[in-house]
C-alpha cells in the first residue's frame, strides 16, 4: 500500500467509512456512502485523465474538503486555477466544468444522492 492510500485508509476509519462501496477513477479512489452524499476520495494524478478533460456535474453540487495534501482545481468557462490544501473547501456548481490534479485526500459532501448518469465530460480546448 503507498503512502497516500494509507492516509486514505486512515480517513476511512476517522470517517465511519470502512464499509462503504470503493471505486477506482483516474488518478485515485473513492468511497461513497450508502446515501450516496458523502465520499472520501484520494488524487494521486488528475481527475479526469486529460484524454477526458474536464467533468461537468449536471445537478449536484459537491462540497470538497481537503483533508490531508494539496491539489490543484481548474475550472473552465471561465478559466480559473484553485489552489487548495489541507483545511480548504471548494464547492463545484453544476454546469462549471472542472478537473484536480495534485496528491491529496478529500472528503466531499453532495446536496442529492450521486449519480453518474448526472455528469459528463468536456474535452479540454488544446487550441
Amino acid at each position: 500500500m503507498t503512502f497516500i492510500e494509507n492516509i486514505y485508509q486512515k480517513f476511512k476509519e476517522t470517517y465511519n467509512a470502512g464499509n462503504w462501496s470503493e471505486y477506482e477513477i483516474a488518478g485515485g479512489k473513492v468511497a461513497l456512502s450508502p446515501s450516496l452524499t458523502e465520499a472520501i476520495v484520494y488524487t494521486d494524478g488528475r481527475y479526469p485523465t486529460i484524454l477526458e478533460g474536464y467533468q461537468v456535474n449536471d445537478t449536484i453540487t459537491e462540497t470538497e474538503k481537503t483533508l490531508w495534501g494539496i491539489a490543484v482545481i481548474e475550472l473552465a468557462d471561465p478559466f480559473e486555477v484553485v489552489t487548495v490544501k489541507e483545511g480548504d473547501s471548494y464547492s463545484f456548481k453544476p454546469g462549471r466544468p472542472y478537473s484536480i490534479s495534485g496528491k491529496c485526500v478529500s472528503y466531499i459532501t453532495m446536496d442529492k444522492p450521486w449519480d453518474s448518469k448526472q455528469k459528463h465530460y468536456l474535452l479540454k480546448d488544446t487550441q
